[in-house]
């Protein structure tokens, strides 16, 4: 069970350069480029900073883990209506709809080796950290996930 979240005034985009520093030696490694389209004006989250960027670690690691071949995952955010919308897409396999409304489910998992707790781990970090998180994908075609958290 994650620690109740430590929330601190953050600029996201803070938070969003230091999860994509600590993966892009994973992704070189793979073939995957991370492209960061962060230049949306300056957004301060009520957040724990360390438990939203675990999130956006995983989400970034499944999108390189979802492109072997290798490929490109665009990391871009976006204020909507007072809220921060942050997007991982990428170019990946896609998942199929039956599994989409289970990817949140504790211990579901496509993967051989996964344990299928990553993303509901980061469900659950999100939503205790007052944001939403929820995918959107296609078959053949990549997924994007998205996490958003209210402005202050």
């Amino acid at each position: 069970k994650p620690a109740p979240p430590k929330q601190l005034p953050m600029d996201w985009r803070e938070i969003v350069d230091a999860a994509c520093r600590l993966c892009f030696d994973q992704a070189r490694r793979q073939g995957v480029e991370i492209v960061r389209r962060i230049d949306s004006p300056e957004a301060i989250i009520l957040v724990d900073p360390e438990q939203v960027k675990q999130v956006l670690i995983n989400l970034l690691i499944n999108a390189i883990q979802a492109q072997p071949g290798g490929g490109e995952i665009l990391v871009q955010g976006a204020i909507e209506a007072r809220e921060l919308v942050v997007s991982i897409r990428d170019d990946g396999q896609g998942i199929a709809p039956e599994q989409l409304d289970h990817i949140f489910d504790p211990f579901f998992t496509t993967r051989r080796e996964g344990t299928g707790l990553g993303l509901s781990i980061s469900f659950q970090l999100v939503r205790n950290n007052g944001g939403k998180i929820w995918a959107e994908s296609r078959p053949g075609q990549g997924s994007c996930f998205h996490v958003s958290f209210p402005t202050h």
